[in-house]
């Protein structure tokens, strides 16, 4: 009962930034229905209805993932199919639009040109539960799979640092050290070798502070195979079987828990 009138007191304080309206055990917040009886479920679907209406596309058949599988591996993921489009949306073409209605019947149940552009990604867990992810272009064209994936790591020991920073401000430390996991096995060897710093000197912001966050025991990276690798939901598209595996490991699901 205590925790209830806690959230209550919390999105009341919240109500004039937010819009929140709430009855008890479901509460509206800005769209987001927030399920309390098992636990807390984010559902999107006062979006997605407002998205369809919008776009006059009320009926139209659902797909399984948000982008075409093709020959180019480039992510299946929500987020990163947004930021592919949006790089064209100051002269998009027809293909766009479709790849636009693509997203659109998947969020309901692409096809646009590829760059050599490398994407960071990452899920960050707090214990089993995802609490920060990110789908984002590389400004710079890597020059191998090694620098790509290393810019990542770079790019969630961040936010790593971000979330590490903003519990202990709550007084919330952590009892483990974080664990970065890339399935580049070059990328995590450089965060622990030396010798391969010459390889690496194009990159050398990235490279020391990783290096130091490492070497001061503040986290560690620690190679994973492929098939396990949570963020390739957010880097490339998949095949549907590994896109729903993925996405129900990332805490994504159509439903709440029952």
């Amino acid at each position: 009962m205590s925790s209830w009138l806690n959230l209550k007191a919390l999105l009341m304080s919240l109500d004039p930034i937010m819009c929140v309206s709430f009855t008890r055990p479901s509460m509206v917040i800005s769209g987001l229905v927030v399920r309390t009886d098992h636990g807390l479920f984010l559902s999107q679907r006062k979006y997605i209805e407002d998205i369809v209406d919008r776009t006059l596309m009320t009926g139209a058949k659902p797909v399984p993932t948000p982008l075409a599988v093709v020959s180019w591996a480039y992510s299946a993921n929500i987020a990163f199919a947004i930021n592919k489009l949006v790089q064209f949306s100051a002269s998009p073409t027809v293909n766009h639009w479709a790849a636009v209605k693509r997203v659109i019947r998947y969020l309901i149940g692409t096809i646009d040109k590829d760059d050599r552009s490398s994407t960071s990604a990452y899920v960050v867990f707090l214990g089993k539960n995802p609490t920060s992810w990110s789908s984002k272009k590389q400004r710079v064209i890597a020059k191998s799979s090694t620098e790509a994936e290393y810019r990542s790591i770079s790019a969630t020991a961040s936010e790593l640092c971000w979330i590490h920073n903003l519990l202990l401000e709550l007084a919330v430390p952590l009892s483990k050290l974080p664990v970065i996991y890339c399935n580049n096995l070059g990328a995590t060897y450089v965060t622990t070798k030396p010798i391969f710093h010459s390889r690496m000197k194009h990159l050398e912001i990235d490279y020391h502070f990783v290096r130091q966050l490492v070497q001061l025991g503040k986290l560690r990276a620690s190679h994973i195979s492929s098939q396990y690798q949570l963020a390739d939901v957010l880097t490339k598209a998949l095949p549907r079987s590994n896109f729903g595996h993925f996405r129900s490991k990332i805490g994504v699901s159509d439903q709440p828990p029952s």
